[in-house]
């Protein structure tokens, strides 16, 4: 199965890299990098190194994408025949099998496998010469340590020797005085005045000696006579070496913070009796011999720094050779930089290593090492949750004329070095190839999931590439060993399924429960119309619906509460501005029932069960003493008008009168 699928992987990687798609796509990411670069300004030449640069870059694009895309055909292309599941499903299971078959075994196979075992040690011994070869040409190396000053190792020259011989003599010559000023001590007080000033004279050429023959050592370049000869006898060296260890505590420190050594640096010894008896040939017969090994250690522990130089296994290594060490815990910087699963700043040799783990840090994090001089035949896993600038799978920068050769790495977001992948160097490849190879440990076949609270790992579960984590699966409150007010939940970042490429962590944080939660429905005076109190989450959401079926002069609604744990609910409901009273009724057994309520402010209460309620209100409007107003006085405007039409025509009529009796008088006359 693992041989079918890698062939038919294989096939869709060469059809895509043959594909017009794929140089496209190669030629978009090279003129992306010129521009990002600032190279593609009509002003500036681009230069063969930019070029080769720049192609290096696309070609290492290019690989990541036809990666996605074979792997994506795969999965979205079942053939007939085939083993049921993606192809990294496939690799890591059918790798899984082969391991337990292996191991099962074993017993079996101990006799059979001997001379195979011998050969596998003699092209081990032979890989171990050639690493030696490649390490032979490391420069000695003395670095500033923050918040600390230089380090510099003095050796004892020809020149510090005859001063010293010189020194001697004076000496004598000094006590020669002091004897010769106690026999005189009896004569004249002017003898022994002239001899103290002899003496002090005498004293202060010895110590004008003395300090220039100190300037002359310390200003001397002893950088050919510093030699670090670990790489040639890391396989065999005890003294100086921490071997076979496992650290599994917390480690939390200032500076240079490692899970097995904080620091490899330098040490020196040298020929006491040559020095002693032959000043002239001291060059030839003394020398400063340096050897510090870390051999086949590995860390499964939390390593935390406040500052810089923060790597699973070593802090900062200065010298020496980490060979076959490995880190599976956490590595983190609070407020620094140099992370690295392996080292976080590294100027000697690291090989043969294995890191999988999260890291965390400012600028210059790296799986194998945040910054590295020579890197070889490493394999890492890494998760970096938090960085700025120079991440990178392998190492977060790589110094100038460094060696990174035959490491490879598992990452869809990380390049190898930086923002590069180099073939033969720092290589991407997938977690099914990954696993299928020979001399993969164990601990990469499960991802580590850290569950945390203010920092700290409460709880951790394993799980294999592609399990999910889902919210019931996230610690209850009894069990991470937090204290808790009991108003206090943990709500964890974990809202739906999480699927697991690689090591993770899933934060909680400590916040209070929600006493209310409000209706979007609002009054006019921007009120809630509903409240409903419990203890709820944070996220969590009242649904409110009115009923369009209600009976007149009624409204009804269906109040869906979210889940707190308690099955009974004080509901607060906002009467409308011309509602004198409410008579509240709750759906019980498909009918409704009156219930009690109280008065909160503007709100009315009552208690209801369930989560899912259903509520009738029947409203008692308050008389419309406007409208009343307004029939009122329209009833009293028509009265004074028919009044006053009634007064006018009573008048006119009147007047009609009256002139028709002096018109009748007037005729008589």
């Amino acid at each position: 199965a693992i041989k079918d699928a890698q062939t038919e992987y294989d096939g869709y990687y060469k059809e895509y890299m043959d594909s017009d798609a794929a140089r496209t796509y190669r030629d978009g990411k090279k003129a992306q990098y010129i521009h990002d670069k600032g190279w593609d300004d009509p002003t500036h030449e681009l230069t063969p190194e930019e070029e080769a640069e720049a192609d290096a870059y696309a070609d290492a694009e290019l690989r990541i994408k036809a990666n996605d895309e074979a792997k994506t055909r795969y999965d979205t292309q079942p053939q007939p025949g085939r083993y049921d599941g993606s192809y990294e499903d496939t690799m890591a299971d059918n790798a899984a099998k082969v391991a337990e078959i292996v191991l099962k075994y074993a017993g079996s196979m101990e006799e059979n496998a001997a001379k195979d075992g011998r050969d596998a040690a003699k092209n081990l011994k032979d890989m171990a010469g050639n690493l030696r070869d490649a390490g032979k040409g490391m420069k000695g190396i003395l670095r500033s340590v923050a918040d600390s000053g230089a380090v510099r190792f003095p050796q004892l020259s020809d020149e510090y020797r005859m001063r010293t011989n010189s020194l001697v003599a004076n000496i004598q010559g000094m006590s020669d005085n002091l004897g010769f000023l106690n026999n005189e001590m009896k004569g004249s007080t002017d003898v022994v005045c002239s001899d103290l000033e002899d003496v002090n004279d005498e004293f202060s050429t010895i110590m004008l000696l003395f300090t220039d023959a100190m300037d002359g050592v310390l200003d001397m370049d002893y950088s050919e006579l510093y030699e670090d000869e670990s790489d040639d006898v890391c396989e065999t060296s005890v003294d100086a070496t921490v071997a076979n260890c496992e650290n599994y505590g917390s480690i939390y420190a200032d500076i240079n913070t490692g899970g097995i050594a904080g620091t490899m640096a330098e040490e020196y010894d040298f020929d006491l009796e040559s020095d002693v008896t032959g000043v002239k040939d001291s060059a030839k017969n003394s020398t400063y011999r340096t050897k510090c090994v870390l051999r086949q250690n590995r860390n499964r522990g939390d390593i935390r720094g406040k500052k810089s130089y923060v790597g699973g296994v070593c802090g900062l290594h200065e010298i020496g050779t980490i060979i076959r060490c490995a880190n599976y815990g956490k590595a983190k910087s609070e407020s620094g930089d140099y992370v690295g699963g392996i080292s976080g700043r590294s100027y000697a040799t690291i090989t043969a290593s294995y890191e999988k783990g999260v890291l965390d840090g400012g600028s210059y994090i790296g799986g194998i090492a945040g910054s590295g001089a020579s890197v070889t035949n490493c394999v890492a896993m890494p998760n970096i949750v938090e960085g700025t600038t120079f991440l990178g799978a392998i190492v977060g920068s790589d110094d100038d004329g460094a060696k990174l050769r035959g490491n490879i790495f598992v990452s869809d977001t990380l390049a190898g070095a930086d923002r590069i992948s180099r073939a033969g160097q720092a290589e991407p490849v997938s977690y099914g190839q990954l696993m299928a190879m020979e001399g993969i440990p164990a601990d990469f076949l499960l991802m580590r999931v850290d569950f945390i609270v203010d920092d700290k790992v409460v709880s951790s579960e394993q799980k294999k590439i592609g399990e999910v984590v889902t919210p019931a699966e996230t610690p209850m409150e009894n069990d991470v060993g937090v204290t808790l007010a009991s108003d206090e939940y943990i709500d964890w970042d974990c809202d739906e399924e999480i699927p697991v490429y690689e090591d993770m962590e899933i934060k909680g944080e400590i916040v209070r429960y929600v006493s209310s939660l409000a209706s979007e429905q609002v009054r006019d005076n921007k009120q809630s119309v509903f409240l409903v109190d419990g203890r709820f989450v944070q996220g969590q959401s009242l649904r409110v619906s009115e009923l369009s079926n209600a009976p007149e002069g009624a409204k009804e609604y269906v109040i869906d509460i979210p889940d707190d744990g308690q099955s009974t609910h004080r509901i607060r409901y906002q009467m409308p501005d011309d509602v004198e009273k409410v008579t509240v009724f709750v759906a019980v057994n498909d009918a409704y029932e009156e219930v009690e309520c109280d008065t909160y402010g503007k709100y009315i209460t009552f208690d209801a069960a369930g989560s899912k309620v259903s509520v009738r209100m029947e409203e008692n409007k308050k008389p419309d003493y406007k409208k009343w107003c307004i029939i009122g006085g329209c009833i009293v405007g028509a009265v004074l008008v028919i009044v006053l039409v009634t007064v006018i025509l009573r008048t006119r009529r009147r007047r009609r009168v009256a002139g028709s009796k002096r018109k009748k008088q007037d005729s008589e006359a």
